[in-house]
């Protein structure tokens, strides 16, 4: 069941440019401690965006992502310290909740005004790091910033995906310097790797059969019903 959640979620991060750690990480902390699971979660990941982003270079649009990087490197060690000592049931239950009330509100058309947009680079940057260090779910700031620009999807796979590159190397830099690897969770990540390339592969070709516009509905919709889920999830583990 572990390679499945996999494949299936690097399918959703293949297709969009984002989404493995939101689908995954809440289904695969059903089996294990987030603290075990995310940092070889998140080098099978790493592994496979490397794949992805060397072949969408061309649509890659450097200046935002270098704004972005330089938020997520400041938010990234707080996540991880955080994955490391705090609850983080009471962390996914927060991040899963507002990403379920943000993209009703994207779904319904709304769109965030930007005015000073290296500002709100940066700080959607501190967030998403934030986010990828203690769950391995750094979308959504993302997610909704670019939505909001307007990018085609091409555009918009090419910097999600190379944001999650970056702050997938520097996660693991930190999960190896905090002593999270192991033995155990390392046979995860081998393991999963195949599952997860294959999954690749087909969301790579699923992507090419949607329009802009048909993709930014599709990608507000699994945001929210990969939210709903953590949220539900959650929920049940406070009761």
């Amino acid at each position: 069941m572990v390679y499945v959640i996999f494949f299936l979620a690097s399918f959703v991060q293949a297709l969009g440019g984002f989404g493995a750690g939101l689908f995954a990480v809440p289904l695969l902390a059903l089996a294990y401690e987030p603290k075990f699971v995310v940092p070889p979660f998140s080098l099978t990941v790493l592994v496979f965006n490397i794949l992805l982003v060397s072949g969408i270079r061309k649509n890659i649009e450097w200046e935002k992502i270098f704004l972005i990087v330089i938020g997520s490197m400041m938010g990234m060690p707080f996540g991880v310290f955080s994955l490391k000592y705090v609850n983080q049931d009471i962390i996914r239950l927060f991040i899963s909740a507002v990403t379920v009330v943000v993209g009703i509100f994207f779904l319904s058309g709304y769109r965030l005004k930007i005015k000073k947009k290296k500002i709100i680079f940066i700080l959607s940057g501190i967030i998403s790091g934030f986010l990828s260090g203690t769950a391995a779910m750094g979308g959504p700031p993302l997610i909704f910033l670019m939505i909001s620009m307007g990018l085609s999807k091409d555009v918009f796979r090419a910097c999600l995906l190379t944001c999650f590159l970056f702050n997938g190397i520097y996660a693991n830099i930190l999960y190896f310097l905090n002593g999270m690897f192991n033995s155990e969770n390392i046979k995860i990540a081998l393991f999963g790797f195949l599952p997860a390339l294959t999954g690749a592969l087909l969301g790579i070709k699923a992507k090419n059969l949607l329009s802009d516009e048909r993709f930014d509905r599709i990608t507000i919709i699994i945001v929210i019903l990969i939210g709903f889920i953590g949220t539900i999830r959650a929920v049940f583990l406070f009761l």
